[in-house]
Formats: structure tokens, C-alpha cells, sequence
């Protein structure tokens, strides 16, 4: 047990800023000596070092943060109580991840168990962890993407069933449709159309792509999978699109798509493609000028080369 001097030193939090800490928001419950003064214990000093590295190294606001490292113990104590009232129960779910110590890796694994149990409220609570505690294209490319992948090649192995698949599918790509929602649009900025094209269904790195462009403030129309001609014909008249962003992996497709943007630039000279995935990069086609890798390096150096300039 540490006195308030003590907790100071350890904590590098003024005493002042502690009292108001946990008289306003309740993040430590101090015992105290016999003559009433506070002593905190090594949770405590823990929880209160979590706190200023939110504030400090993260720039969340203390509310915030008290929210979400309140919320966090709670799960822990509500977990523990389970598991010691069925001590052996199977598939008994994990503690709730320690929110400060909750890494990509460990974030990523806790949410994968969630949604293939279909524990929708703890999946959605996690999330917003995430993104209260990251970058939200942190999140996207460090957690939801790679659980979408996992998902993915399990379904096709069939360590998962098709409900469980398209559960945690349309979880995860809600989020990145709420972002695309949100993200200001720029209106000096010029519109892309984005789109899989007929026969295509893997669309995860389109999506990394149109949230960065969202996030540099274009609005992009997402067309998602399995796209016809005639509909983007539509949108790029209609919209005033300057660019056509492709994503494709299917080999087998390459041929009717490399048609398709043949077609698009009859009817629009002056369009300019962003082209992405395997089949796309594997060259020997005349729009491979347009190929863009999923560095998002090379999208930075991209963008500043086409649109902001």
C-alpha cells in the first residue's frame, strides 16, 4: 500500500490532479489509514499510470478514458464471478482483456472469439474499445482486416460455418460504412466511383483504400462487388467522377475487366483509373501505368502526385 506522496512519485501525477481523478470520475478507491488519510494499492498506482499515458501519449480526455478503463474492470470482475460460479464449464469465454495491456494482437484475438460466438454486444463493446484506445486506420488495418482474412480462408477451409462467416463479415464492414458515412467531404476535392467488377467478391483492400480517401476528404461512391458496366457508366456521367478505382484478384476475371475499362475510357477520355489486387498487378495488360500496390506509402505519394496538387 502507497501513501499519496508515494503515488505522486511513482506516478508523476500531481496529488491535486489524483483527488480530483477519483472524486469526479472514480478510478481509484483509496482505503485509508486509521487517522483517514488515503493509501492506494498496486492496482490502483497500475490504473492511474494507464490514465495519464491516455492522456498524455494518446490525447484522450480523462472522462474517456475513466469510461472505457472502468468499463474494462467491470467486464473483469463480471468474467471472473463466472467462471468461479462453473469453474469447469466448457468453452467457458476468457477474462476480458486487460485494457492496459490490450496490444493489436490481443484485441484482435478476444474480438475473433467474440463474433464466432456471436456475442454481439461484446464484440461491439470491443470495438469501441479499439477505436477509443487507436488510430481508427490503425484499427482497420491491425485488427478488423486481418480478422476479416482469418474468417475468410477459415470459412473456405471449413473450420467455420457460413453463418459464422457472414456474422462477423457484416459486423466488421458496418464499421467501415459508418466511417465512409462520417468523414467530412471536401467539396474543391474530385469524386472517385470504387467497385469490384462482375465476378469479383474480395473487396477488403478496395475498402482500406476508399476509407484513406475518405479520410483525405473525396467522397468516393462504393459500388462494393460483382459490379456491371452499365451501372459505373451511370455513376461516372451522373456523378462527375474523375477517378475509377478497381480491385481485382481473380485471374479468370482479368480478360471481361480489362473490357470493361476499355469501355469506360471510350465514354470518358479523360478518366483516370486507380487499379488494385493480383490480377491487376501481374502486368502485360495496357492499364498496368494505373496499378497501385497496398502500401499505404505508395498511396500517400499517390495521392499527392494525382489530387494534391
Amino acid at each position: 500500500m502507497y501513501n499519496i506522496k508515494t503515488v505522486v512519485k511513482l506516478v508523476g501525477i500531481p496529488a491535486v490532479t489524483i483527488r480530483a481523478w477519483e472524486n469526479r470520475y472514480g478510478v481509484v478507491e483509496p482505503g485509508r489509514t486509521d487517522g483517514g488519510h488515503r493509501v492506494y494499492s498496486e492496482r490502483d498506482v497500475e490504473d492511474l499510470r494507464w490514465l495519464k499515458r491516455q492522456v498524455d501519449e494518446r490525447g484522450m480526455n480523462i472522462s474517456q478514458a475513466a469510461k472505457l478503463l472502468k468499463q474494462t474492470n467491470a467486464e473483469r470482475r463480471d468474467e471472473a464471478g463466472r467462471q468461479e460460479l462453473v469453474p469447469e464449464a466448457d468453452n467457458e469465454p476468457a477474462l476480458a482483456p486487460d485494457i492496459r495491456q490490450l496490444t493489436f494482437d490481443k484485441l484482435q484475438a478476444s474480438l475473433y472469439d467474440t463474433l464466432i460466438q456471436y456475442r454481439t454486444e461484446e464484440a461491439n463493446s470491443l470495438i469501441d474499445m479499439g477505436f477509443a484506445l487507436y488510430a481508427y486506420e490503425d484499427m482497420f488495418h491491425h485488427v478488423l482486416v486481418p480478422i476479416l482474412y482469418r474468417i475468410g480462408e477459415e470459412w473456405e477451409s471449413g473450420k467455420v460455418s457460413v453463418a459464422q462467416e457472414h456474422f462477423t463479415s457484416n459486423m466488421l464492414y458496418q464499421r467501415f460504412h459508418y466511417f465512409f458515412r462520417v468523414l467530412p467531404v471536401q467539396s474543391n476535392m474530385p469524386k472517385a466511383v470504387a467497385f469490384c467488377p462482375s465476378g469479383e467478391h474480395h473487396q477488403l483492400g478496395l475498402l482500406l483504400f476508399v476509407l484513406f480517401l475518405r479520410k483525405k476528404g473525396m467522397e468516393v461512391v462504393y459500388l462494393g462487388t460483382d459490379m456491371p458496366l452499365d451501372g459505373v457508366l451511370h455513376v461516372i456521367e451522373s456523378k462527375q467522377i474523375r477517378f475509377v478505382c478497381v480491385s481485382l484478384t481473380g485471374d479468370c476475371n482479368l480478360n471481361a475487366a480489362l473490357g470493361m475499362l476499355r469501355h469506360i475510357v471510350d465514354e470518358f477520355p479523360d478518366i483516370r483509373f486507380v487499379l488494385g489486387g493480383s490480377a491487376f498487378s501481374g502486368g502485360g495488360h495496357p492499364y498496368s501505368g494505373f496499378v497501385l500496390s497496398g502500401d499505404p506509402a505508395k498511396w500517400e505519394s499517390w495521392f499527392k502526385d494525382q489530387v494534391g496538387k
